[in-house]
């Protein structure tokens, strides 16, 4: 009995074994087979992103495009646009981008043995939903960033821009609703009614509206640019190629590397035979002077001559103080703020003639650079317009100016200079750098050209000027370069620098209406010491002209020089002309958006490339340094307002330095401590130092002017306005500043581009009623008093 008991209890352990051995075994069968489902699904998505590579790399540069650039932001608020342009922007997206990466991305998965075989499961639902996605990235894309400018919006409440931005961003964020909506319910119908994708019709069609394209902007850039601005070029960028891509692709699989090898070969050559592709604009001189007005460059005692009779203070009378500008560079931004300062000094001092010296008059040089060369040879070149008592030359309102809603705005020399500043260079820029100059021809011109095409346009625009007769005419920005007055019987205009930078040495290179020499001779003494000689203004700099004279021994005959430039060397006197746009845009080369200039010189060699002035000098200083000691050698005191738009920070992060009792406190911006930080720094850190040096070498210009200015102890004759990320409104507001916020306002990231939204042109106007900028200038305004 007991050995019953037994044997029936084995059997039931091993009957209980032999279940749970089952168990066990039904267990790791299903593990395996669930990890099996799950690495075949990571598989056969891995290979549908790889087999849909192209579409895949327009989502990704459009994410680049939308999210690392905060210029999309400012592109987004555009005041001039409504529910047509956006519909216009939303079709384009569907045509250009959402439809192309759709119909590629199911055409590809179609055609790939993983889906094709798959009538079920996860691969038929891969097959199904990933074009469907793809497609609807753009849309997606587009909304998101939406979100994201209301979202910075925020701070900016009390603009009343920021209302209708608001408005204008709901309309742009329904419409793109729609037609997302309207994509989706189209191509899920198209999917599960097995409906055939848009075949070669379409693809042909696609296609050749690319090329029509490209065409278009080869032929006619100004027009493409006025017709498609802004936010409209960025699908047409983004996805308009993806048809001719896939077309090349699908041709030359066979022998695709023959093909690429043919096509470099191509590209090589066209760039190798088109080597002036990138060639500065310059001009046949004109003949020898016989009229003084005539007459190019002119040497610093002739011009303290004149700036003295215009002041009514011949030597040996005393005179006030001579001003000198010098405006920052950083594009639209630096332009826009360095007109708004310099038009309400303007504004202020010829409005009360009686209490205050035309700042004009006294207003001896403005110094540019890159941005600030766009304000500095826009300024300029207002100032010598004829008009009538000093009223501003702008005779035709510009829709893109954030004072354009106004009924009737005021007739001012602040409100003229940033109108004249305010156009769309971007949009004719990246028309170029995105569809023409990728493959050079001997019928087309850079986008550097464009961008100097497009200041000429907008300044004749606004100033009611004939801009298509601007070869013949040459007013406004169309005109030549150095032929400021130098005639003591016409009015006086004050002196122009614009710096750039050659990629040859890093030197400056300056167009300036100033000689670097024929400054104070033998004889003189300055603070105790004897010259020997005259000055060299610009020692560390080269001259436009200069370069452009330079030859090879024996190569050039040269004319007799005209009486009127005596002392010049014959080389420069015939060395050719360039037109005042084409010296602003020399100075304001910015890296990718206009490529390098290359100069050439008498014998049509070239002498240097030039880039961005900002690269050596972003403040236009060094350039004020030799003719701020000329003023000072002549008696005169020299006042330097430094016009700076680089954003103050107002977040927090900023390390504060002990200071020592030092004049200049350092605070240093907390880098980023994590890990990835870290990491990536390991790439960027030599380039962020190389770029970031800049600011280091302004500081150091800063101190060094500041010194030099500084007599007997005396600062004041250094004045720097600036741009903040939070102004502070809380001063006591005067002319500059006649309708200042309630409420604090705050803006990060100040867009740096060739373009600004309504909402930043008045956040930079509302830059005077600064606290500290309004105390700057009302310390330069009682300098300025009779």
């Amino acid at each position: 009995m007991i050995e019953q008991s037994l044997l029936s209890r084995r059997s039931d352990i091993a009957k209980d074994g032999a279940i749970l051995s089952e168990r066990r075994a039904t267990s790791d069968n299903f593990a395996t087979t669930w990890l099996s489902a799950e690495l075949t699904s990571v598989e056969l998505t891995i290979t549908a992103f790889r087999r849909c590579w192209l579409s895949l790399v327009s989502v990704v540069l459009g994410l680049s495009v939308i999210f690392a650039l905060t210029q999309i932001d400012d592109l987004l608020l555009d005041g001039a646009s409504n529910y047509w342009s956006w519909t216009t922007v939303f079709l384009f997206t569907g045509i250009f981008w959402s439809i192309p990466i759709y119909r590629e991305t199911r055409k590809t998965l179609a055609s790939s043995p993983e889906f094709a075989s798959s009538p079920s499961g996860f691969a038929s639902r891969l097959g199904f939903w990933v074009p469907i996605v793809f497609g609807a990235c753009p849309y997606l894309i587009f909304l998101v960033a939406i979100l994201r400018a209301c979202i910075r919006l925020e701070p900016t409440d009390a603009l009343p821009e920021v209302a209708e931005a608001q408005s204008t961003l709901v309309t742009a964020a329904s419409i793109a609703t729609a037609f997302l909506g309207f994509y989706f319910v189209a191509v899920i119908r198209q999917q599960r009614e097995r409906l055939d994708v848009p075949g070669r019709r379409y693809k042909r069609s696609i296609g050749l509206s690319f090329l029509v394209l490209l065409l278009v902007v080869l032929c006619f850039p100004e027009w493409f640019s006025e017709a498609f601005p802004r936010t409209m070029q960025l699908p047409l960028f983004l996805g308009a190629w993806i048809p001719t891509a896939a077309y090349l692709l699908e041709r030359t699989q066979y022998r695709r590397s023959l093909f690429v090898i043919a096509f470099a070969v191509v590209f090589a050559g066209l760039w190798g035979m088109q080597d002036r592709f990138n060639d500065v604009r310059t001009l046949e001189r004109l003949k020898p002077p016989e009229r003084s007005k005539d007459t190019r460059q002119t040497d610093i005692q002739r011009a303290i001559v004149r700036w003295r009779a215009a002041n009514g203070c011949m030597s040996p009378t005393p005179c006030s103080p001579a001003v000198l500008v010098s405006a920052e560079g950083g594009g639209s931004r630096a332009a826009f703020f360095a007109s708004t300062v310099v038009g309400e000094l303007l504004d202020a001092t010829r409005e009360n003639p009686a209490a205050y010296r035309d700042f004009a008059n006294a207003l001896f040089v403005v110094s540019g650079v890159s941005g600030g060369a766009v304000a500095a040879g826009s300024i300029r070149t207002a100032l010598v317009e004829p008009t009538s008592n000093h009223e501003p030359p702008c005779k035709n309102p510009d829709l893109l100016w954030y004072g354009a809603s106004d009924d009737r705005p005021k007739k001012t020399w602040r409100n003229c200079l940033q109108m004249l500043v305010s156009g769309d260079y971007l949009t004719p820029t990246f028309a170029g750098f995105a569809f023409r100059d990728w493959v050079p021809t001997p019928f087309h011109y850079d986008r550097s050209v464009l961008l100097e095409r497009a200041l000429e346009r907008h300044y004749a625009r606004i100033v009611g000027e004939d801009w298509s007769n601007c070869e013949q005419v040459e007013h406004g920005l169309c005109g030549r370069f150095g032929y400021a007055s130098d005639s003591a019987s016409l009015p006086w205009v004050p002196l122009l620098i614009l710096g750039s930078t050659s990629v040859e040495s890093g030197r400056p290179v300056l167009f300036t209406d100033l000689r670097r020499t024929n400054g104070s001779g033998v004889g003189k003494m300055f603070r105790g010491t004897p010259l020997f000689g005259p000055p060299d203004l610009f020692p560390d700099s080269y001259d436009i002209y200069e370069l452009l004279a330079s030859h090879r021994p024996g190569t050039v005959t040269f004319p007799p020089v005209p009486i009127t430039e005596s002392g010049v060397p014959p080389e420069i006197v015939i060395a050719p002309d360039v037109r005042i746009a084409t010296a602003i845009v020399a100075s304001a080369r910015f890296p990718l958006m206009t490529p390098s200039g290359v100069l050439r010189n008498a014998d049509g060699r070239v002498v240097t490339r030039l880039v961005d002035g900002g690269y050596y000098d972003n403040d236009g200083l060094n350039a004020l340094r030799g003719i701020i000691t000329e003023l000072q050698i002549e008696g005169i005191t020299p006042i330097v307002l430094h016009i700076s738009n680089s954003p103050v920070p107002a977040r927090p992060g900023l390390l504060q330095i002990p200071d020592s009792g030092g004049r200049y406190p350092v605070s240093i911006v907390e880098p980023p401590q994590g890990f990835w930080s870290r990491l990536w720094s390991l790439t960027t850190a030599p380039l962020l130092t190389l770029n970031n040096a800049r600011a280091g070498h302004s500081l150091r210009s800063q101190r060094d002017v500041e010194e030099q200015l500084a007599v007997s102890g005396i600062r004041e004759n250094y004045v720097r306005v600036m741009v903040k990320e939070r102004p502070d409104f809380g001063g006591q507001h005067g002319l500059s500043c006649a309708n200042p916020p309630m409420q604090p306002i705050q803006m990060t990231d100040v867009t740096l581009s060739w373009w600004l939204s309504p909402i930043l042109q008045h956040f930079l106007d509302l830059q005077l009623c600064d606290r500290q900028n309004e105390e700057a200038l009302n310390g330069l305004l009682a300098r300025l008093r009779r």
